[in-house]
């Protein structure tokens, strides 16, 4: 695998988000059901090696993360392309590797409240951690790293989310890679060749995310997953009700000063293209009983290393 830079991925700014998504993409909130998969595939494909997580004891499967949930998308992706489960395996332990990050160095730029803020979820707990946080980045190792959900897999998703940008796995003959569209000129020339002149399979991790976000079914997550600010979420909300006439979107550029959108049209689709480009500048949505809700864009955009 091509050796990224993650300095350049994970500054301060957006490695402080990305610790707080790892405790966020773990928490056990989907069932089966939810996922749409059945109890024979999972207990099949636990045994053969190619799930993101296993089974905990005796018990049934129960629940699964939102890391689980993306995962469990590219099997189904590879499988309908015909691959074979060991060659799935094979990917799937490519992919889980440990983030080979200098987690010391990073946590030395980091403050005890800025890290104490990181880990909302049990506060007895974090206080703890907080005080033994130097100890533990010392002598943090690799296998910790992939305890805490710091794989190639969990960087792929964070990437496809804070750089707003396509992001695929690529599985070659003999190799397998990720590629991040906004990211080419961290890329050796010797891999940008083997890119443009060799054969090779890509799952787009963002075409993932966002058949999440357009999963109706799946909309009661997106709070806990911060995938998107609360009035973004509203607005998915009012569109999947149809409870609205239509929706205005007056864009950044000069160029396209705005676009209106009716239920006729691929509303919810084109929607979460241009909530993910981020380049409105407020939304406006017109509901039936004539009110008239409005989505500022106050989103702060990371800082591109480019």
């Amino acid at each position: 695998m091509e050796k990224l830079p993650l300095k350049e991925f994970f500054g301060q700014d957006s490695f402080e988000k990305s610790f707080n998504l790892s405790f966020l993409f773990r928490k056990q909130i989907f069932t089966p059901k939810d996922l749409n998969v059945t109890y024979t595939n999972l207990n099949y494909w636990d045994k053969q090696g190619i799930l993101s997580s296993s089974k905990k004891g005796k018990s049934a499967w129960r629940s699964f993360n939102f890391i689980d949930y993306v995962w469990l998308r590219v099997i189904d992706e590879l499988r309908e392309l015909g691959f074979p489960t060991w060659q799935i395996k094979e990917a799937r332990n490519f992919f889980f590797r440990p983030l080979e990050l200098d987690y010391k160095k990073i946590y030395e730029t980091l403050n005890k409240d800025e890290i104490n803020s990181l880990m909302p979820f049990e506060p007895g707990v974090n206080k703890v951690l907080v005080q033994n946080m130097n100890k533990r980045m010392e002598h943090y190792s690799l296998q910790k790293a992939k305890k805490d959900g710091f794989t190639y897999f969990f960087y792929a998703i964070c990437a496809t989310i804070l750089e707003k940008t396509p992001v695929s796995l690529l599985i070659f003959q003999d190799d397998y890679d990720i590629w991040i569209e906004n990211k080419k000129k961290f890329y050796r020339e010797d891999f940008l060749y083997k890119k443009a002149t060799h054969s090779y399979i890509s799952i787009s991790l963002s075409n993932i995310i966002k058949d999440f976000l357009l999963d109706e079914n799946l909309i009661f997550a997106l709070p806990q997953l911060e995938l998107l600010p609360p009035n973004q979420i509203r607005l998915l909300e009012i569109i999947n009700s149809g409870n609205y006439e239509v929706i205005t979107i007056n864009f950044k550029d000069k160029k396209m000063k705005s676009l209106n959108l009716t239920k006729k049209q691929d509303t919810k689709s084109k929607m979460v293209d241009i909530i993910n480009e981020g380049r409105y500048q407020d939304i406006s949505v017109k509901i039936h009983d004539g009110m008239i809700a409005v989505v500022e864009n106050t989103i702060k955009e990371f800082v591109n290393n480019e």
